[in-house]
């Protein structure tokens, strides 16, 4: 068993490492430990891909999240079959406007829209084994708005299955 770590911003480099490391594992299960703010969701999304092809081939992974999971890195953690939670992190969900407003030279219209699209497909996937749909969770990032899950809630929601160092 691998133990993978995701700890900082979500970058070119970060993923470069993450996705080495994953291409290299052996059939099993494996643990990825996330305390990151996020990044460029483009290479998170490509983290996640490599990891839904190899969950496909019949690798399995649990995921760990420490300190703070947010934006780009809550896609990450939603892969997991186990999906814990430390008791003092935190999440952050914000939608893809907001990313738009703060940085508005990165990306122009028609990619925002895109964005739009695959941020559906992307979490309506990964949404699945959680007690929540697309349209409520997007509903709960909509526009500005900043969506802090703490601990509890995400393990009510079934986005954690449970807290770190207590699975049954």
């Amino acid at each position: 068993m691998a133990k993978i770590k995701l700890v900082g911003f979500i970058d070119e480099d970060m993923a470069s490492r993450v996705i080495g490391e994953l291409l290299d594992l052996k059939k099993g299960t494996h643990d990825i430990y996330i305390a990151s703010i996020g990044g460029a969701s483009w290479f998170g999304n490509a983290i996640i891909d490599v990891i839904c092809e190899l969950k496909d081939k019949g690798f399995k992974f649990n995921t760990y999240a420490l300190g703070v999971c947010a934006s780009s890195a809550i896609p990450i953690f939603l892969t997991g079959k186990f999906r814990l939670i430390s008791d003092s992190c935190y999440m952050v969900a914000h939608g893809y406007k907001l990313s738009y407003e703060m940085e508005p030279d990165w990306m122009i219209k028609a990619d925002l829209d895109y964005t739009y699209e695959l941020d559906e497909i992307l979490y309506s996937r990964l949404l699945k084994p959680t007690k929540l749909d697309y349209k409520t969770f997007k509903a709960n990032i909509d526009e500005k708005k900043e969506w802090l899950i703490t601990p509890k809630e995400a393990i009510k929601l079934k986005i954690a299955t449970g807290y770190i160092g207590k699975i049954k």
